[in-house]
């Protein structure tokens, strides 16, 4: 018998772990994701509904970067912790 090994990529096992939460949070709460976000489609429509579109094109690779609002967010947070040091906090008794 033939075995198949996979060696995950760390963003493998980010998704793994997204999926993972998210079943945990469907079946735990009361209210599940989808009740959540029909609630937030009925408030605030059109901002939920340009949050979902960027997503799925930043996702689905629709957009060049360039143009990409999620791809430009985290470019400019990568550029923002490399520019500053990092914060060490030291507590004493």
């Amino acid at each position: 018998m033939s075995r198949i090994i996979v060696k995950l990529q760390p963003t493998d096992i980010a998704w793994i772990v997204l999926i993972a939460y998210v079943l945990g949070v469907n079946i735990t709460l009361t209210e599940q994701l989808s009740m959540a976000m029909d609630r937030y489609l009925k408030s605030h429509r059109w901002t939920f509904e340009a949050v979902l579109f960027a997503v799925y094109a930043h996702l689905s690779n629709k957009i060049p970067d360039r143009f990409d609002p999620i791809h430009l967010l985290f470019v400019a947070l990568v550029k923002a912790l490399r520019r500053h040091p990092r914060i060490t906090v030291v507590i004493d008794d």
